[in-house]
């Protein structure tokens, strides 16, 4: 069992990640299962579950996957419909459709760029 089901699931664990008033470095148990986490290990957690099921939250790093767009990273900041609103480093906003965009993985935020387009066909 994941550690955010351990916690009830993605919102109770992002509630607990949101709101805690711990350290970063202090280890929390669930004393159900015994299970032993940091914060950072739980913010960690919730990103690659966001990741996995493409759910977008405010700061989180995206990039296109539309070979026609640009390169660089944007911060998505809020879904508007079917689209997203997205900012650029120069904070620069843009509204794009959701679908061209997907999470930055670890390798593009290190690289500030769009590595490869990842087809969706």
């Amino acid at each position: 069992m994941s550690l955010i089901e351990q916690l009830g699931g993605y919102e109770c664990a992002a509630y607990e990640y949101k709101n805690t008033l711990l350290a970063d470095d202090f280890p929390y148990v669930i004393k159900a299962t015994g299970t032993k986490f940091t914060r950072p290990e739980l913010g960690d957690e919730l990103l690659e579950h966001r990741r996995q099921h493409n759910i977008f939250e405010k700061g989180d790093p995206v990039v296109s996957r539309c070979a026609d767009k640009e390169t660089r990273i944007f911060t998505y900041q809020e879904t508007i419909g079917k689209n997203i609103l997205v900012k650029c480093k120069k904070g620069k906003g843009y509204c794009y459709p959701k679908k061209w965009f997907s999470h930055a993985d670890d390798e593009e935020i290190k690289a500030g760029k769009r590595l490869e387009v990842k087809s969706e066909n």
